[in-house]
């Protein structure tokens, strides 16, 4: 533990004074030293008492075993002959004089399984925050802590989306006393000269200046460990807290406005999201209103809570399934089940509603008087880039109500393949889908003012009754 520089050792510090079966977070930025610090407190607990079982969980085995191994050689430099421990690097483990043991392994490809055992006294969960199945991972192996009074340690920088489940963790971790913070500026073997050479570095390999790597949310994450979504794999990136504070408000609808509706269909275990929205002639502006998530829902619950939201937001019995904006396409463009739905007599709003194009769902919404057309799915990348202009340029709004909207705008990302949102324990970006259905649908050029009627008796063009014929006249 000599070795620590202050900061380290007052985590340590921290974790050895955390409750049995307790759970810390060191949310810590790179070339911090937060990993050296956990594995010196690891062997600092492995020589208080013997057979003592100590666990160190890394994203791959590959890089446990390249994190691992140079750190205990470090820690363990020029150490008295029979206080090292021992390196098996078949069995991936450390074992000491006196009994205690070290395991590591990755937790890709369940290599985590042969972390289990019968009890452990600590468990380090390096990286956390970039675990595809964090909540796996932990159901596996926390009830080792159990029987032991053992405590947990997750360590990582921040995760690409906070809604990543380790966000969670921290949060946790902060409101009970077991979190710790620190960045790279933080560390004191760096100099003002070391970490300029870190971001002139860091900038090069990105092909960004210093200042716009130092102004990124990859610096701001990985090195100052602040929880941001990472813009380079943001669905939309343009949805920051600077356009959230102006685009996030208590909107009221104008006198003559057009409605759309727009649905995301989820499949357990992904919820299934309907948005509500309207657009005011001339400005070009869609405002989101109100949205809807149900999960494990059936069609018909569907359809009922839809249509209750509908009489809330439009009048009762505004919902019929017959929608205006239907009929303004060509007969031979709706399916066979929507036809019968579309005429000009139906109700004014909503004007329009879409959803992803499930033809059998739709169609069975159909039949609980609930009609809907199936959005355009075409060139997606294309589809989400305009929501993503449309925000850069203030054009989407959002009102204060549509919690999870919000939620999912600051924190659906792209795969790594750029042609789907990643999954989270919470949602898989319904809320993004349907806002895309939604924009792709809306009709910016159609005049929603009411048309003015000439007086009875009077042709358009000749002097009426009215203010501006009668001045005319005279």
């Amino acid at each position: 533990m000599a070795q620590l520089d202050e900061g380290q050792a007052e985590w340590c510090a921290g974790l050895r004074r955390a409750p049995p079966q307790s759970a810390s977070v060191w949310n810590i930025g790179r070339r911090r030293g937060k990993t050296f610090a956990a594995l010196a407190h690891a062997c600092w607990l492995a020589s208080q008492q013997p057979g003592r079982r100590l666990l160190y969980a890394a994203k791959t085995g590959k890089s446990a075993r390249a994190i691992v191994e140079p750190t205990m050689a470090a820690l363990y430099a020029g150490a008295p002959p029979g206080l090292a421990p021992e390196l098996h690097r078949d069995s991936g483990s450390w074992l000491w004089p006196n009994g205690s043991r070290l395991v590591w392994a990755g937790v890709d490809n369940d290599q985590f399984d042969r972390l289990r055992g019968p009890g452990a006294h600590l468990l380090l969960l390096d990286e956390a925050a970039f675990y595809p199945d964090l909540p796996g991972v932990e159901s596996a192996l926390l009830p080792q802590l159990m029987t032991t009074g053992g405590v947990l340690l997750y360590l990582s920088s921040p995760p690409l989306s906070p809604d990543h489940p380790y966000a969670g963790r921290l949060r946790a971790a902060r409101a009970v006393g077991l979190y710790r913070h620190d960045t790279v500026h933080g560390n004191p073997r760096l100099t003002d000269v070391d970490i300029l050479r870190l971001q002139q570095s860091e900038a090069d390999r990105l092909g960004l200046t210093v200042e716009q790597l130092v102004a990124s949310t990859y610096w701001r994450r990985e090195y100052l460990a602040e929880l941001v979504a990472e813009q380079s794999t943001a669905a939309v990136p343009s949805w920051t807290q600077e356009a959230a504070a102006e685009l996030v408000g208590d909107w009221q609808r104008p006198e003559y406005f057009d409605a759309y509706v727009a649905a995301d269909w989820g499949y357990s275990p992904d919820p299934s999201l309907l948005l509500w929205g309207f657009v005011e002639h001339g400005t070009g502006i869609l405002t989101v209103e109100h949205e809807l998530v149900l999960r494990r829902a059936t069609i018909s619950q569907l359809a009922a809570a839809a249509k209750s939201a509908e009489d809330t937001l439009y009048g009762p019995r505004r919902w019929d399934g017959t929608v205006a904006g239907n009929a303004t396409r060509r007969l031979e463009e709706l399916p066979d089940w929507l036809r019968y739905l579309a005429h000009e007599k139906a109700p004014r709003q909503p004007w329009l509603r879409v959803g992803d194009n499930d033809p059998q769902l739709l169609a069975e919404l159909a039949t609980h008087g609930y009609g809907m057309l199936p959005s355009d799915k075409h060139h997606k990348a294309i589809a989400v880039d305009a929501v993503v202009q449309a925000v850069a340029q203030r054009r989407i709004r959002i009102h204060t109500r549509c919690i999870e909207t919000q939620r999912q705008l600051m924190s659906t990302q792209w795969n790594s393949a750029h042609n789907d949102w990643v999954r989270t324990d919470s949602h898989h970006g319904e809320a993004v889908d349907a806002l895309v259905y939604m924009w792709r649908s809306v009709d910016f050029s159609r005049d929603l003012r009411p048309k003015l009627l000439p007086p009875m008796g009077r042709s358009p063009t000749s002097p009426g009754r009215n203010l501006l014929g009668l001045l005319r006249a005279r």
